[in-house]
């Protein structure tokens, strides 16, 4: 926990030289093993390997370099998985050859998406990522289920089925994701190459 604590604190420095935290709650860059995601009482004896699963809102209010571009070439058919702070991700392009994001988990049996395809629908040429398992689509920008083979005629896709989606930048060659929601994105802007410093004698 201490490590994680000195972490957070490195970042907050980090923000704070850079001089864009203004907007930030300080509360949201308040560690603690009582809280869990939805800021309740948890159990605070929870090991600290749970709390990089789900990192602590001070860790995700920030934009991370997770990919570079060149990983996705534009009207490609790959996807890329990763893990950052413990969260299984993958970023794909869709059609528009924007880079989505979203968790590596299907809703059904957690099955890595990355394991999956890319797959084309023919109306409208859309992409979605599709599980490899029980063939379930995913649409990128928002998670949504799109197609589940198994469900019966005349039943809705409900929202439960949906895969959980990140915001995701391209900047400068380099993807990167945000692991709070996409309201939070606005107090914060994506790290740049240019704003980071050089090393003195590089």
């Amino acid at each position: 926990v201490k490590k994680i604590e000195s972490e957070a604190r490195e970042l907050r420095n980090d923000c704070e030289e850079r001089g864009d935290c203004d907007a930030f709650d300080p509360a949201l860059l308040t560690l603690s093993m009582d809280e869990d995601d939805d800021g309740g009482a948890g159990a605070s004896s929870a090991p600290a390997a749970e709390v990089y699963r789900n990192p602590p809102r001070g860790l995700s209010m920030f934009w991370y370099p997770a990919v570079l571009s060149s990983s996705l070439p534009e009207g490609g058919t790959n996807s890329v998985g990763f893990e950052l702070l413990g969260t299984p991700l993958v970023v794909f392009r869709d059609n528009t050859g924007a880079a989505r994001c979203l968790k590596d988990e299907c809703p059904h049996r957690l099955a890595p998406l990355s394991d999956g395809r890319l797959a084309t629908e023919p109306e409208t040429g859309a992409k979605r990522l599709e599980c490899s398992y029980h063939g379930w689509q995913f649409e990128g920008a928002c998670g949504k289920c799109t197609k589940l083979p198994q469900l019966d005629t005349g039943k809705q896709l409900l929202p439960l089925y949906d895969a959980r989606a990140y915001p995701v930048e391209e900047s400068q060659g380099i993807l990167y994701v945000f692991l709070g929601s996409s309201e939070q994105t606005r107090l914060v802007a994506p790290l740049t190459l240019s704003s980071v410093r050089s090393v003195p004698g590089s």
